[in-house]
Formats: structure tokens, C-alpha cells, sequence
């Protein structure tokens, strides 16, 4: 894929989230049944947790009710998600804060420090081009403290009949399935709004590989969420 239409599909998806904020927002208020599954297995101890690609904020408020936060910075490209992420919380510690950064650019986490708990929650299939999502995982990597861990989950839309409806033909938005990657696809959305945005599958094999070239080992793999819990692949990953 070039690169002028991978920011092609990253502008698509920022003006798609910044549009429907509110009503995405809305469909996103109940805690996600994976992120429960996963709490046994996060450090032991109070954690210093990174959501990268926090959208509405729900982490935050999970991990504030789990009892193991200590502190909780959420970061988003989406303006708007993060108006509404800031809303919502509002009556959270201060140590929930959130922030705007845009995860495209090289050392996005140049910034930060290093993390026990780092989530990136159902965002890596919105990331056109493969090197690109290895490049992310391997800065959220470099930046887990030693035992930390990192908790990824993916959209499993293409395998699903219900999700699979949202696929549609890429010359709604002036391009062809010369222009993307093997995986990649454009969805609707028609709740509240219309809208287009970009996805890929990234399954069970591809995180495995994502994994491995970030020098990440797989401690527990899922799949979760949904009607149908089978929505969402959850990976739970350390170093080594």
C-alpha cells in the first residue's frame, strides 16, 4: 500500500470517529466481558495502565473499580472521543487524565514513561499498512515496565455473519482493492449517522507474528464479546 493511501484510509477513520462521537459513545458504555476474563492475569500490585487508543474512556472506569489502579493515562487521535472520554469520567480520580496523540507518527510514546499495564483495545485493525501495526506494537512494547504487560484485542468482524453485513465495495470512497492491503476492508456505519471506515482482520496468526517480531510472548489468547462472545480476540502479552 502507498503511503499517500494509507493516510488516505487514517483521515477517513479520524473524521469518521470525530463525527459520530456521540452516537459511537453511546453504544460503548457497558464494560466489555473480556476485560474482566483478563484481570486475573495482570501484574500483581497497584498498576500504572497506558490505553492507547482509550476512544470513550471505559478502561478507565473498569480499572478504577478493579481496585489494582494506580494511575491511568488515556491517549486517542479523535478529538471528539476524547471530549466524550473526559465526560464521562469526570467523576474519576485525578489520576485519570486523557490526552490527544496521534499513534501514525514514529515515537508516539516518545513523551511517556514506561507502564505496567498497557491496553490497545479493539484499534490496531483501524491502522492501514502492516508495518505500520508492527511499528505501534513495538513502541507500546518498548514502553512496558519490566513483568509489565500488554493487552491487545482485535475486531474478528470478517468471520462473523452479522459484522460481515458492514463490508462494502472500496469505490465508495474512490478506491479499489488494488490500492489496500491482502485483509483490508470498508465498513459502514448506520447508526445515528452514516459513515464509511477502514479495518482489517487481524487474527490469531497475524498477532502471533506481531507478537514475536516485538520480542512479546503470548500468555493468554481469547476470544470474547458480542452477542455471540466471539468478537473480540483478546492477547495478553509479556516480554520474552
Amino acid at each position: 500500500m502507498k503511503d499517500e493511501i494509507a493516510h488516505q484510509l487514517f483521515d477517513l477513520n479520524q473524521r469518521f470517529y470525530d463525527q459520530v462521537a456521540s452516537a459511537f459513545n453511546k453504544t460503548r458504555q457497558v464494560q466489555m466481558h473480556g476485560f474482566h476474563e483478563a484481570l486475573p492475569f495482570f501484574p500483581d500490585g497497584k498498576l500504572d495502565v497506558l490505553d492507547a487508543g482509550c476512544g470513550n474512556g471505559r478502561f478507565s472506569e473498569f480499572m478504577s473499580q478493579s481496585g489494582k489502579l494506580s494511575s491511568y493515562t488515556g491517549i486517542d487521535f479523535s478529538a471528539g472521543l476524547l471530549a466524550q472520554a473526559a465526560e464521562n469520567y469526570s467523576h474519576l480520580p485525578e489520576s485519570i487524565r486523557f490526552e490527544q496523540v496521534d499513534l501514525r507518527q514514529p515515537g508516539f510514546l516518545s513523551e511517556f514513561g514506561k507502564y505496567d499495564l498497557i491496553t490497545h483495545h479493539a484499534v490496531l485493525h483501524h491502522i492501514p499498512q502492516k508495518s505500520r501495526r508492527q511499528a505501534i506494537i513495538n513502541e507500546l512494547a518498548a514502553h512496558l515496565k519490566k513483568d509489565g504487560m500488554l493487552m491487545l484485542s482485535t475486531w474478528q468482524f470478517a468471520t462473523n455473519e452479522r459484522q460481515k453485513r458492514k463490508i462494502t465495495d472500496w469505490n465508495n470512497v474512490g478506491l479499489t482493492p488494488n490500492d489496500v492491503e491482502s485483509g483490508d476492508y470498508l465498513l459502514t456505519w448506520n447508526r445515528a449517522g452514516f459513515g464509511y471506515r477502514y479495518c482489517c482482520m487481524i487474527d490469531a496468526a497475524q498477532t502471533a507474528e506481531l507478537a514475536e517480531n516485538a520480542g512479546l510472548t503470548i500468555v493468554k489468547q481469547y476470544l470474547e464479546d458480542g452477542k455471540e462472545r466471539d468478537l473480540s480476540l483478546y492477547t495478553l502479552l509479556i516480554q520474552g
